[in-house]
C-alpha cells in the first residue's frame, strides 16, 4: 500500500489512478486526487508534506473548521491538510 499525497488515504500500487513526476511515483485514490496533483505537484512533492511556509494556515479537505498553521493531518479524518487559498 501506498499512501495518497492529496488525502492520506491508503492506496494499492496497482491501482488504476498513478502518475510519475520528478523521478518518483505517486499513487491516488481518485481522478479528482490525482487532478489536484496535477494542478500543483509541487505542494505535494513530498509525498503529502506541502512545500509551502510552515506559517501558512492549512485546514482539512473534509473538515474546514479544522484549521492550523503549518501542514498536518486531520484529527478527525486523518486527511493531510491543504493550505488556505
Amino acid at each position: 500500500m501506498k499512501s495518497d499525497p492529496v488525502c492520506g488515504m491508503d492506496v494499492p500500487e496497482d491501482g488504476k489512478f498513478r502518475q510519475d513526476y520528478a523521478g518518483q511515483r505517486y499513487y491516488f485514490c481518485s481522478d479528482s486526487c490525482l487532478s489536484k496533483f496535477n494542478a500543483d505537484p509541487v505542494q505535494y512533492k513530498s509525498a503529502g508534506s506541502a512545500l509551502d511556509s510552515d506559517t501558512a494556515i492549512y485546514t482539512c479537505p473534509m473538515h474546514p473548521e479544522v484549521k492550523q498553521q503549518g501542514p498536518g493531518r486531520c484529527p478527525k479524518c486523518g486527511m493531510f491538510l491543504e493550505p488556505e487559498k
